[in-house]
């Protein structure tokens, strides 16, 4: 099979996932589906970029992933919480943001690692406004 087409079928099977319209059972199914495809992906030079993507998919869906993501999800809810001085906010922020980045930390998978920070983003926009309130 030529890399795009696995390619395609991989895309097609990993945004279900992304989206959430595939659970861990049916993503662990389309893994299996997909590994004999992407061993006889030609050009052979492109096999390892499939091995790999299937490689970090899988990761993806390995229970101490799940339970990083969780964390760090609790952790946003928790730092980014309504209440208190703008003072209290932007300290609560920043301790998220540092709890977040530790768990990130944990893990070698650069995708994963890459997703938990993402949560990040919504924390640093909140010290951002905070400081931009306290300047005014």
């Amino acid at each position: 099979m030529h890399y795009d087409e696995f390619f395609a079928q991989y895309k097609r099977a990993y945004e279900l996932w992304t989206f959430g319209r595939l659970d861990v059972d049916g993503a662990l199914a389309e893994l299996e589906r997909l590994r004999p495809i992407a061993h006889a992906v030609e050009p052979a030079d492109r096999r390892a970029t499939a091995d790999c993507l299937l490689a970090q998919w899988a990761n993806e869906t390995s229970p101490a992933a799940e339970d990083r993501m969780a964390r760090a999800t609790t952790a946003l809810t928790r730092a980014s919480a309504d209440g208190g001085t703008a003072a209290e906010r932007k300290a609560r922020a920043e301790a998220g943001i540092a709890e977040i980045t530790a768990i990130a930390n944990e893990t070698t998978d650069v995708a994963e690692r890459y997703a938990v920070l993402g949560l990040n983003e919504t924390l640093a926009k909140l010290v951002d406004a905070l400081d931009r309130e306290g300047l005014r």
